[in-house]
């Protein structure tokens, strides 16, 4: 597998299959992607079967645009959070045949792949999934949004949900092969990325949600050192390839 990087959460992460399979997450609004990130996702994605992930609503995630930027692909599947279903008809699965709506807690299976929800504190859900020969988790805005302007039982309380999800991921993933895990410069934990890094331990860590300032990236992976292998990207169109 590569994965190339688009902007913030967005991430296209692309399988070596015989269907020519990629992966599109958290294609965010106008307002919150570079000019250019259309026209680079419209041609990495061309020719291809696309699951589009939508972990959930916030413009930062997600944008409606993009029925209209996969015209070119060969098939398009949109698994997406119960609130993007409800706020944008375009992701209704009652009126859209190629929408499925991921709730917490919940497992469902697309064609092969198996995807399990996972709350957020915040809005939405974070997508762990598996697939024939790896494993993937993406986080959305599940992260530890424990902030020193909350009053103590906030804080208490984001600390043990996001405490329990890191524990599911380490139970059932076995060794989680990537991880998409927010690590927000704004908080002095990294909104719970060293801890992915430290507790998961997945094979790969693919850092974000840094809203483009990509020499916070550079921090983070100073403070996770040599423990955990990082995609470390500078630019729109950055590609890895982990070793797995």
């Amino acid at each position: 597998m590569e994965i190339a990087y688009v902007h913030h959460d967005c991430f296209i992460l692309f399988l070596e299959d015989s269907l020519n399979t990629a992966f599109l997450f958290d294609y965010p609004d106008a307002e919150h992607r570079p000019e250019e990130a259309a026209g680079y996702v419209r041609r990495q994605l061309a020719g291809r079967r696309v699951f589009c992930f939508f972990s959930h609503s916030h413009a930062d995630h997600f944008s409606s645009d993009v029925r209209g930027l996969l015209v070119d692909v060969d098939s398009a599947h949109y698994i997406v959070s119960e609130d993007v279903a409800v706020m944008a008809e375009a992701f209704d699965p009652d009126i859209h045949e190629d929408v499925s709506v991921v709730e917490p807690d919940q497992t469902i299976t697309v064609e092969e792949l198996a995807i399990t929800g996972y709350e957020s504190t915040d809005l939405g859900v974070g997508f762990f999934i598996r697939l024939p020969g790896s494993t993937v988790w993406f986080s959305g805005d599940v992260a530890r949004w424990s902030r020193d302007e909350q009053d103590e039982a906030a804080q208490k309380f984001a600390n043990a949900h996001f405490d329990k999800t890191l524990d599911a991921l380490k139970s059932i993933a076995g060794r989680l092969d990537v991880a998409f895990a927010a690590a927000d410069p704004r908080l002095p934990h990294w909104a719970g990325g060293l801890d992915v890094a430290r507790v998961v331990r997945p094979r790969v860590l693919v850092p974000m949600h840094g809203f483009g300032r990509h020499d916070d990236m550079k921090k983070f992976a100073e403070a996770v050192g040599n423990s955990t292998p990082l995609f470390v990207y500078e630019k729109l169109g950055d590609r890895y390839r982990p070793s797995l």
